[in-house]
Parts: C-alpha cells; structure tokens; sequence
C-alpha cells in the first residue's frame, strides 16, 4: 500500500490486496497514517524550533589573564553561532596573526549552535592594539572586537 499525500488516504499498490482487503480495512490504515503524518508534521515543527537552523551570529568575547612567565594570554571566544564555519584570528595592529595563536577548534554549544575560541600570548608592556577578528556567513562585514587595558 501506499499513502497517497494529495488524497490522504491509503491506497492499494497492487491488485491482490485491492481484491482481498475490504474498505474497513483501508479506513483504519487512512485512520492509523494520518495520525503517523500529525505527528511527523508536530515532530519537525519542533525540531526546527529546538534546533534553530536559521543564520545566528556570533556573540565575540575578549578576555585576559597573566600567565606565570610574566606575558598576558589574550582569549577570544565566539559562540552562539549557526553554521558550523567560522574563521577567527587575533590581529596584531590591523595585520593577522597566525602561526603565534592557539585554537581550540569548533565544538557544539549543545543548543544547535557552535562555539570556539583562540588565544594568543603577548608583551603586556607592548603598546601594539589588538583585535580578534570574526568572520561567519551570517555576518555582513567582519567583526572587529578590540582588547583594551583595564587599570
């Protein structure tokens, strides 16, 4: 049998069971799919609401922190973002940094977005200005967040 999604009933595919099954029959089946089709329907609508399959941006968090060797290790963090890639490089007055930072690759946030994050150690007696960059799809130009000194 076959359940025909313009009638929405269930309908014989070949002739045997056309001549040995009498409509009682093929009304429980209409009545057990349909059932089957409400679910599938209310099942999806919520799977697209828990897992937001639309663009989300990331959200861009600088942070940082003394390391024991005197340097001060500047984080970046982006999270709550869908799709999955993303690219995210420290910038050293306005020019990329990248074989002196340290990623830690991409990982589910357990909501159906993505995080990462990438570090860099520098010279806090530096007066170079530093940037983390973010680039997603779901971004029209980059995102720029400055690390600034506190006190």
């Amino acid at each position: 049998m076959r359940y025909g999604k313009d009638t929405g009933r269930a309908e014989p595919q070949v002739e045997w069971m056309e001549q040995n099954e009498g409509p009682q029959y093929w009304e429980r089946e209409t009545q057990n799919l349909q059932g089957w089709q409400a679910a599938y329907r209310a099942n999806l609508a919520n799977l697209r609401q828990r897992y937001n399959q639309s663009q989300t941006e990331p959200q861009v968090l600088v942070s940082d922190r003394p390391t024991p060797d005197g340097l001060t290790r500047l984080s970046c963090r982006a999270h709550g973002f869908y799709p999955r890639d993303i690219a995210v490089v420290w910038l050293r007055n306005g020019a990329a940094m990248s074989g002196e930072t340290q990623s830690w690759g991409i990982v589910p946030s357990g909501d159906g977005t993505y995080q990462t994050r990438v570090t860099i150690e520098i010279d806090p007696s530096s007066d170079a200005q530093y940037q983390c960059c973010v680039e997603h799809e779901s971004l029209a130009q980059d995102l720029r967040v400055a690390w600034g000194r506190w006190g």
